[in-house]
């Protein structure tokens, strides 16, 4: 990474953390200057407005994070509880990666007040999040098919069906911990639990 590239890198980190501070609306191009230590015309040379510098945080934090947690690294030989962990520690790697690189110890509710307002002020993105979804969801009628045929889940299943069930469960229990500010300390136990048990309902 060349001098230019670990500026706006920076420049990107800096902002994601006023962004977690305060809303959209409220930071300025002042402050974000300031806080990344950098010159008016180094700012601008990277960014030409406080929009552009938004939705390029809001793709490297947000967007890019959930593509890499789409590479869950499915193996067909492995059970589905397997490739359930598989997932969920490939997940947890990408969301430590983050907070490494933004000197953050957790994430907070403000994580996604954050997305909301990339869908409100910029509707554009919502387009983006829809295809994230639908892919997660595809993934994992990929892991239910490989169990079905293997005679380790029900067969008569609905297979996309159930992979919904299982996105929107994760989706709600992430939210309900980052929510409570406890995320990194109880999900991966609180999920775990959570699949255990739907598992029980669902296997042979």
């Amino acid at each position: 990474m060349n001098k230019a590239e670990q500026t706006k890198t920076h420049i990107l980190n800096t902002a994601f953390r006023l962004f977690l501070q305060k809303s959209y609306r409220e930071v300025t191009m002042q402050e974000l200057q300031e806080n990344a230590q950098v010159s008016r015309g180094g700012l601008y040379h990277h960014f030409k407005n406080k929009e552009e510098i938004f939705l390029a945080t809001a793709h490297k934090f947000f967007f890019s994070m959930m593509d890499e947690s789409l590479d869950m690294g499915v193996m067909a030989e492995q059970p589905f509880m397997e490739n359930f962990q598989s997932y969920l520690v490939h997940k947890q790697q990408v969301m430590d990666k983050m907070l490494t690189h933004t000197e953050l110890e957790d994430l907070d509710a403000n994580y996604f007040m954050l997305v909301f307002q990339t869908i409100q002020y910029f509707p554009e993105t919502r387009e983006e999040l829809k295809k994230q979804v639908v892919q997660e969801t595809k993934n994992w009628a990929n892991i239910i098919k490989i169990a079905q045929n293997k005679g380790e889940i029900k067969q008569h299943l609905d297979a996309e069906a159930l992979a919904r069930h299982i996105y929107y469960l994760l989706d709600g229990v992430e939210m309900h911990l980052v929510m409570m500010g406890n995320i990194n300390s109880e999900m991966h136990n609180r999920i775990t639990t959570m699949i255990e048990q739907l598992y029980e309902l669902i296997r042979w």
